[in-house]
């Protein structure tokens, strides 16, 4: 097992005094490839599978209709002299060839449109290059194609064979109570489900709308980022070429800001934590905190803003007194709430160990996320002067009103400058890595909501279908209404509550499935509460004005009528 393994690994790691020394560990990889998605690629597929139930749900409804309207002709051909078993082969096989038709269409439209619905460009989704129509998803497939034929199927055939010759002969084209209550049930069932789609996609789009909108995100649009490792030199003079490149980038034309940084923002490349201990603190506690070495403007080109105290500056050199500073929240969890200006922390050197270093906390910045984009708060942080924190690797961090990467050829060749030989890592936008982290949720929300619009599509069609049904079942009724004196506006409400009696239960049903659908994904939702009315509220708006359409539509057809006509019908 992975624990057993994880033994056996710090058995063979001495023990090291040292607490930045290297350790081994194992996770899985298919943890450490997919992450969270599995709780989005859970959600996804129980919003696919919902589309699949109210689809299942409109079938059965258009067939156990077919079927069940057809029992005075079933009892004709009985009376005839065909046996039960033959006249439910027929039906059956009928059901069985509507469902082969539409499980070839299905499949040719999955294999049209797969592009569309897994967004491969953009998604950051693992193994996405191997997403098709494969003879699992043909197998899979062909499962529910079995369990429609059941289910639109067993209702009608075991109807058709408990009934009674005599009295389907002598019944009028209509339901029995119990399958009239079946006939309604099926389009309560499609609302509710849709409802519970829809509020789960709007919790994801919002989700991931939030995230990609949050203020603590820093200001990267702008901003090209080259990777230094000047791995031939040591100590101070990777600091002393590292500021040569700076100042060298800092004159391309049109370059607003060039910073250095240890580590360029949302890459893992160059991320510094080490365990920082509050000198002069009512807690002695070492906090893990994010370390950042930075030169230049460093708070100008991240756009973050100093709170109170001074910014580092160029007198803050090697051979001076060490200062550093903090953001909020480490200044909140590494002083509990007093003013950490003038205080000193404990900071422990980089690589070979040794005694720690006191810095002493001149200012305090705004909190600002620099690395994830997700979480609720930015990580508590350290800054520290790269002179007099000096690690064997770099980011210049250029901003320009100009796009970032129309910059690359000049600030290579500004790096190239100083040294002709210095290889370099990485060029890119920053930005490019802070979307790719914004890619994942938006791929979600993006698909949940196309399939979420189809629940919707699939269950107003089934309102409708059931209401229609019911009416030209009903149409001498209304026409004798009519006759009697009945006005279109009478005819409305009659349609009316109908809608209602299927729209209101449908829509307190799916109230329940959203919130159990809300609760398993809430472990991956951003700035959203799985208990915010107005989401559910929101998803129930488009069901119940598109339920009344239906309604509205119906009564419209029913109030141009002829009574004269319609009565005379058989």
């Amino acid at each position: 097992s992975e624990d057993q393994y994880n033994a056996q690994l710090r058995a063979l790691t001495p023990d090291q005094p040292d607490s930045d020394a290297w350790v081994l560990n194992s996770e899985r990889l298919l943890d450490s490839i997919v992450g969270e998605r599995d709780t989005l690629l859970a959600a996804l597929l129980g919003i696919a599978a919902l589309v699949l139930l109210i689809g299942c749900a409109n079938a059965a409804h258009l067939v156990m209709v077919r079927g069940l309207d057809r029992l005075g002709k079933f009892a004709v051909m009985r009376a005839l002299g065909a046996s039960r078993q033959r006249i439910a082969g027929e039906f059956l096989a009928e059901v069985v060839l509507i469902t082969t038709l539409a499980l070839a269409l299905s499949l040719l439209l999955s294999m049209a449109g797969i592009s569309v619905f897994v967004g491969l460009i953009d998604s950051g989704l693992p193994r996405a290059t191997s997403i098709g129509v494969t003879p699992a998803v043909l197998g899979f497939a062909l499962i529910n194609a079995l369990l429609v034929i059941l289910v639109c199927g067993a209702w009608p055939t075991w109807r058709m064979l408990r009934n009674d010759i005599h009295g389907d002969l002598r019944r009028r084209v209509g339901l029995a109570p119990g399958a009239a209550t079946m006939e309604r049930g099926l389009p309560v069932a499609a609302i509710a489900l849709s409802l519970a789609a829809l509020s789960t996609a709007t919790l994801l789009a919002l989700s991931a709308h939030r995230l990609a909108s949050q203020d603590q995100v820093a200001s990267v649009d702008r901003m090209l980022a080259v990777q230094l490792f000047p791995g031939s030199r040591e100590g101070s003079e990777v600091a002393d070429f590292l500021e040569r490149a700076r100042l060298s980038t800092a004159a391309i034309p049109g370059v607003e800001h060039a910073a250095l940084m240890s580590g360029a923002p949302f890459t893992a490349v160059g991320s510094l934590r080490l365990d920082i201990r509050a000198s002069s603190a009512p807690s002695t506690d070492a906090q893990t905190l994010q370390a950042r070495a930075v030169s230049g403007p460093a708070l100008q080109a991240l756009g973050v803003g100093l709170l109170r105290g001074r910014p580092l500056g160029g007198t803050d050199r090697a051979g001076s007194a060490p200062v550093a500073l903090l953001n909020e929240r480490a200044a909140r969890e590494l002083f509990d709430g007093v003013d950490p200006i003038g205080r000193t922390v404990a900071v422990p050197p980089y690589g070979s160990g040794g005694a720690s270093i006191d810095f002493e906390v001149v200012g305090v910045v705004e909190d600002r996320k620099l690395d994830r984009v997700d979480g609720d708060q930015a990580r508590p942080e350290i800054w520290l002067p790269f002179t007099q924190y000096p690690v064997p690797f770099g980011s210049l961090l250029l901003t320009s009103s100009m796009p970032p990467k129309s910059l690359i050829r000049a600030a290579e060749s500004a790096v190239w400058s100083v040294d002709a030989n210095q290889g370099i890592y990485r060029t890119f936008a920053p930005s490019d890595d802070r979307d790719a982290q914004l890619a994942a949720p938006r791929f979600f929300a993006r698909n949940a909501a196309a399939f979420a619009l189809f629940a919707l599509a699939l269950s107003i069609v089934g309102v409708y279908a059931v209401l229609a049904v019911d009416l030209s079942r009903r149409r001498r009724e209304l026409a004798l209404r009519a006759a009697l004196g009945a006005s279109r506006s009478d005819a409305l409400r009659f349609v009316a509550a109908k809608g209602l009696f299927i729209g209101i239960p449908g829509a307190l049903i799916g109230v329940a499935l959203a919130a159990g659908m809300a609760k398993g994904v809430s472990s991956v939702l951003f700035g959203v509460s799985m208990a915010t009315p107005w989401v559910v509220g929101g998803a129930s708006l488009p069901l119940l004005l598109l339920t009344a359409l239906a309604c509205w539509t119906l009564a419209r057809r029913i109030a141009h009528v002829e009574p004269n006509l319609a009565l005379r019908e058989e």
